[in-house]
């Protein structure tokens, strides 16, 4: 959103951009719908005529839950909440520079691995996260009203994680922590836009991502953590029952589902290691634009690839009002070398996204 907003006050020489009303103030709401649901939106205000910007945005991000078995039932997903505000500054009409201030307070998941044990015997595993980042970006536009114009920008952010788990038995006042891991992701990014005859824009970028400790492994549960929840779910168990049949099925049931409460714990997302994309938007006269764009995610090492394909039309109605409708494919390719996928591995994978969207500017 940083980056979207920073080049369009950049490119804001185009006559689809300054046409209608002084750009005071303007709202912005997006949902969108796939793999997870979600909801955001921003404000952005002009404290400064054509110099400072004020903004602030709300993100709800919601997994679906995780499906049953025929030995466990389905767990929800705690949702994800987002908070951002920032200030854009522009220096006539080549420079602008813009800080942002984001982070989503600790979100919960819980899981009930032994759901058919009594209540007071039954144990639930907790993974929670939350994150603190700040990204501060750069751009130096051409700032002329020629046939061809640029764009360039870069920047750079740092985020701050905190990934846990713990073990909280049912009925019990408190929970008891196994761990806290703190994972920091940086990133640094570049760009280049740009802009033939007012119509078309043709943005190249890239980015490069780091991490303090192996993105892959922080948050999750290690071999002490199996060990110990093993201990106590077989003292519990031996309390419950003396039959084998019933614990062995009672061991199945718990396997199945700490694998799940281990698949929500950890980093969130895939984690990147290197970005590029390639963003093309033609505007058919004033009032309808369209973009076509391609992304190659390369994440960290044997965590694989993918490949996203999206497009989106944005149609201006009247003076105030934007409303676009956008969709993308994503190809997840979870393997480095997929030439020497083994009957073993993981199998590459499809998923969709789409959002619709509206602005109000007054």
């Amino acid at each position: 959103m940083l980056l979207t907003a920073l080049l369009a006050g950049m490119l804001a020489q185009t006559p689809e951009e300054t046409e209608g009303p002084e750009r005071d103030l303007s709202f912005t709401v997006e949902l969108s719908g796939g793999r997870q649901l979600g909801a955001s939106g921003f404000i952005d205000f002009e404290a400064v005529p054509a110099r400072l910007y004020l903004n602030g945005g709300y993100t709800l991000l919601k997994a679906p839950p995780l499906p049953a078995t025929d030995t466990s039932p389905a767990v929800p997903t705690a949702a994800t909440h987002v908070f951002s505000g920032g200030v854009d500054w522009t220096q006539g009409r080549h420079f602008s520079l813009s800080f942002l201030v984001s982070g989503s307070p600790k979100a919960t998941d819980q899981v009930v691995i032994n759901p058919s044990a009594p209540p007071l015997l039954q144990l639930t595993l907790l993974t929670w996260r939350s994150s603190l980042g700040a990204t501060l970006m750069a751009g130096w536009a051409s700032g002329g009203l020629s046939d061809f114009e640029w764009v360039i920008d870069g920047g750079f952010s740092v985020t701050a994680n905190k990934l846990g788990r713990g073990v909280k038995a049912s009925g019990a006042a408190s929970r008891m922590t196994l761990d806290e891991d703190a994972l920091i992701a940086y990133r640094g990014s570049a760009g280049l836009t740009l802009t033939f005859f007012d119509r078309a824009d043709v943005a190249l970028r890239a980015g490069l991502n780091g991490y303090s400790t192996n993105p892959l492994t922080a948050g999750r549960f290690s071999s002490a953590d199996f060990g110990q929840i093993a201990r106590t779910l077989s003292a519990d168990a031996a309390r419950f029952t003396t039959d084998l049949e019933a614990l062995s099925r009672a061991a199945q049931t718990a396997a199945t589902r700490i694998g799940l409460a281990d698949s929500l714990a950890g980093y969130a997302s895939a984690p990147l290691y290197v970005e590029a994309r390639l963003l093309v938007r033609y505007r058919f006269g004033r009032r309808v634009s369209a973009d076509l764009g391609w992304t190659y995610n390369r994440y960290v090492p044997t965590a694989g690839y993918s490949n996203i394909l999206s497009s989106r039309v944005t149609v201006k109605l009247g003076t105030r009002w934007r409303v676009w409708v956008g969709g993308a494919l994503q190809h997840d390719q979870p393997l480095d070398q997929p030439a020497r996928r083994t009957p073993d591995d993981p199998q590459g994978s499809f998923s969709g996204l789409v959002t619709v969207g509206a602005e109000l500017t007054l």
